[in-house]
C-alpha cells in the first residue's frame, strides 16, 4: 500500500519517523549487547573451553541474525513509507552488510567452527577480523538511522509549533 505524502493521515510521517527511531536504535542496543558485550564475555570462562565458546558464539550469532532480518524487514518497510525516504540509502547500507556478513562470512566462519570443534587445526583466517568491520558499520549506520529520524522529528515538532519547541502545547 502506497500512501502519497499529501494524503497521508495527519502525524503519519512522524510515527513512521518513530517507528525508524525505536527499531535502529533498538538494533544498535542489541549490537552493543551482543556483538560487543556477550561475544567477547563468553571467552573470558575458565571453564568453557574454545570448541563449546565458539558453538556457544555459533548458536548466539545464528539466533541474532534472524533478528536482525525481521529488523531489518520492519525498517525497509517504513522507509518505503512518507516521513521514511531518508532512512532509504542507510537501510540498504545495512542490507547489503547484513547479506555480506550472512552470506559472505558466516559459512565460512561456520565451516572454520566446525574444524576447531573437531579437533583440527586450522590456518590464522580474516574472516573474524571481517565480521568485526562489517558490525561496526551496521553499528554506525543503525546510529546514524536512529539520530537522523529523530532529527527530522524534533524539526518537525518545531516546525508544527511555530518554532517554539514545545510541539504546540503552550
Amino acid at each position: 500500500m502506497r500512501i502519497a505524502a499529501d494524503h497521508a493521515p495527519a502525524g503519519y510521517p512522524a510515527s513512521v519517523r518513530t517507528g525508524l527511531t525505536l527499531l535502529a536504535a533498538g538494533w544498535a542496543g542489541a549490537m552493543l549487547g551482543v556483538s560487543f558485550l556477550a561475544a567477547p564475555a563468553k571467552f573470558t570462562v575458565a571453564a568453557l573451553t574454545l570448541p563449546v565458546a565458539l558453538e556457544v558464539g555459533r548458536a548466539t550469532f545464528h539466533l541474532f541474525h534472524g533478528v536482525e532480518l525481521g529488523l531489518l524487514a520492519a525498517m525497509a518497510l517504513l522507509a518505503a513509507l512518507p516521513g521514511g525516504r531518508a532512512a532509504i540509502l542507510p537501510v540498504l547500507g545495512l542490507c547489503l552488510l547484513v547479506l555480506a556478513q550472512q552470506l559472505g562470512l558466516t559459512p565460512a566462519m561456520d565451516a572454520r567452527i566446525a574444524a576447531i570443534a573437531a579437533g583440527e587445526a586450522v590456518p590464522p583466517s580474516r574472516h573474524h577480523l571481517a565480521y568485526v568491520a562489517l558490525e561496526l558499520g551496521k553499528l554506525a549506520l543503525a546510529l546514524w538511522t536512529a539520530l537522523s529520524m529523530q532529527r527530522d522529528l524534533q524539526r518537525d515538532c518545531r516546525h508544527l509549533s511555530g518554532g517554539r519547541g514545545d510541539g504546540g502545547t503552550r
